[in-house]
Protein backbone atom coordinates (compact mmCIF):
# COMPACT_ATOMS: atom_id res chain seq x y z
CA UNK A 1 0.00 0.00 0.00
CA UNK A 2 2.85 2.38 0.83
CA UNK A 3 4.41 1.99 -2.61
CA UNK A 4 1.06 2.73 -4.26
CA UNK A 5 0.27 5.85 -2.19
CA UNK A 6 3.82 7.24 -1.99
CA UNK A 7 3.54 9.44 -5.12
CA UNK A 8 0.33 11.03 -3.79
CA UNK A 9 1.87 11.57 -0.34
CA UNK A 10 4.84 13.34 -1.94
CA UNK A 11 2.57 15.46 -4.14
CA UNK A 12 0.29 16.55 -1.30
CA UNK A 13 3.19 17.30 1.04
CA UNK A 14 4.81 19.48 -1.61
CA UNK A 15 1.64 21.29 -2.69
CA UNK A 16 0.60 21.81 0.92
CA UNK A 17 3.91 23.50 1.64
CA UNK A 18 3.39 25.89 -1.26
CA UNK A 19 -0.05 26.74 0.12
CA UNK A 20 1.29 27.26 3.63
CA UNK A 21 3.34 30.18 2.32
CA UNK A 22 0.42 31.42 0.14
CA UNK A 23 2.49 31.02 -3.01
CA UNK A 24 -0.67 30.10 -4.93
CA UNK A 25 -2.62 33.29 -4.18
CA UNK A 26 -2.61 36.67 -5.82
CA UNK A 27 -1.61 39.23 -3.22
CA UNK A 28 -3.74 42.35 -2.92
CA UNK A 29 -2.05 45.34 -4.51
CA UNK A 30 0.42 43.26 -6.54
CA UNK A 31 0.23 43.14 -10.31
CA UNK A 32 2.10 39.85 -10.66
CA UNK A 33 0.39 36.50 -10.44
CA UNK A 34 1.85 33.26 -9.15
CA UNK A 35 3.05 30.76 -11.75
CA UNK A 36 0.22 28.82 -13.36
CA UNK A 37 1.62 25.43 -12.28
CA UNK A 38 1.52 26.48 -8.61
CA UNK A 39 -2.06 27.68 -8.95
CA UNK A 40 -3.07 24.42 -10.65
CA UNK A 41 -1.52 22.08 -8.08
CA UNK A 42 -2.95 24.19 -5.26
CA UNK A 43 -6.40 23.94 -6.84
CA UNK A 44 -5.95 20.19 -7.24
CA UNK A 45 -4.90 19.92 -3.59
CA UNK A 46 -7.78 22.04 -2.24
CA UNK A 47 -10.69 21.40 -4.63
CA UNK A 48 -9.68 18.21 -6.48
CA UNK A 49 -10.02 19.89 -9.88
CA UNK A 50 -7.92 22.05 -12.18
CA UNK A 51 -10.35 24.98 -12.55
CA UNK A 52 -8.20 27.92 -11.45
CA UNK A 53 -10.64 30.60 -12.61
CA UNK A 54 -12.49 32.12 -9.70
CA UNK A 55 -16.05 32.94 -10.68
CA UNK A 56 -17.44 36.14 -9.21
CA UNK A 57 -20.79 35.40 -7.61
CA UNK A 58 -23.58 37.71 -8.67
CA UNK A 59 -24.92 40.04 -5.96
CA UNK A 60 -28.07 38.93 -4.17
CA UNK A 61 -29.70 42.33 -4.76
CA UNK A 62 -29.07 44.36 -7.93
CA UNK A 63 -28.32 47.49 -5.88
CA UNK A 64 -25.81 45.64 -3.73
CA UNK A 65 -23.11 45.63 -6.42
CA UNK A 66 -22.47 49.34 -6.06
CA UNK A 67 -22.55 49.27 -2.27
CA UNK A 68 -19.43 47.15 -1.95
CA UNK A 69 -16.33 48.99 -0.83
CA UNK A 70 -13.78 49.42 -3.59
CA UNK A 71 -10.44 47.67 -3.22
CA UNK A 72 -8.67 50.96 -2.47
CA UNK A 73 -10.81 51.59 0.63
CA UNK A 74 -10.19 48.19 2.20
CA UNK A 75 -7.52 48.02 4.87
CA UNK A 76 -4.31 46.23 3.97
CA UNK A 77 -3.88 42.81 5.58
CA UNK A 78 -1.61 42.68 8.60
CA UNK A 79 1.76 41.00 8.11
CA UNK A 80 2.02 37.60 9.80
CA UNK A 81 3.30 37.55 13.34
CA UNK A 82 6.59 35.92 14.29
CA UNK A 83 4.70 32.97 15.79
CA UNK A 84 2.75 32.49 12.55
CA UNK A 85 5.93 32.61 10.47
CA UNK A 86 7.67 30.17 12.83
CA UNK A 87 4.76 27.74 12.53
CA UNK A 88 4.86 28.01 8.72
CA UNK A 89 8.57 27.17 8.77
CA UNK A 90 7.81 24.21 11.05
CA UNK A 91 5.21 22.98 8.54
CA UNK A 92 7.72 23.34 5.70
CA UNK A 93 10.35 21.36 7.61
CA UNK A 94 7.72 18.74 8.48
CA UNK A 95 6.76 18.47 4.80
CA UNK A 96 10.37 18.02 3.74
CA UNK A 97 10.70 15.32 6.42
CA UNK A 98 7.56 13.59 5.14
CA UNK A 99 8.81 13.68 1.56
CA UNK A 100 12.26 12.38 2.52
CA UNK A 101 10.88 9.61 4.75
CA UNK A 102 8.46 8.59 1.98
CA UNK A 103 11.32 8.45 -0.52
CA UNK A 104 13.40 6.45 1.96
CA UNK A 105 10.48 4.08 2.48
CA UNK A 106 10.15 3.64 -1.29
CA UNK A 107 13.85 2.94 -1.60
CA UNK A 108 13.77 0.34 1.16
CA UNK A 109 10.60 -1.24 -0.19
CA UNK A 110 12.04 -1.63 -3.65
CA UNK A 111 15.53 -2.58 -2.47
CA UNK A 112 14.39 -5.38 -0.17
CA UNK A 113 11.27 -6.60 -1.97
CA UNK A 114 11.14 -10.21 -3.08
CA UNK A 115 9.81 -9.10 -6.44
CA UNK A 116 10.99 -5.61 -7.34
CA UNK A 117 8.78 -5.57 -10.42
CA UNK A 118 5.66 -5.68 -8.24
CA UNK A 119 6.86 -2.72 -6.17
CA UNK A 120 7.75 -0.70 -9.27
CA UNK A 121 4.37 -1.56 -10.76
CA UNK A 122 2.66 -0.24 -7.62
CA UNK A 123 4.66 3.01 -7.73
CA UNK A 124 3.88 3.49 -11.42
CA UNK A 125 0.19 2.68 -10.86
CA UNK A 126 0.08 5.06 -7.90
CA UNK A 127 1.44 7.77 -10.18
CA UNK A 128 -0.50 7.07 -13.37
CA UNK A 129 -3.93 6.36 -11.87
CA UNK A 130 -4.31 9.80 -10.23
CA UNK A 131 -2.84 11.47 -13.34
CA UNK A 132 -5.40 9.72 -15.52
CA UNK A 133 -8.22 10.83 -13.19
CA UNK A 134 -6.96 14.43 -13.30
CA UNK A 135 -6.66 14.40 -17.09
CA UNK A 136 -10.22 13.09 -17.42
CA UNK A 137 -11.66 15.98 -15.37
Amino acid sequence: MGAFFAPAIIFFAFSGTLQTFDLHEVKRGEATQPPAWIMKIAQLHKKQNLNTKRPVPPPANPGEANSRAPEANRPAPKPPSRATWTFKVFIAVMSVGLILSTLLGLYLTIQYARDKRVMWALVVAGTLLPLAMVLLM
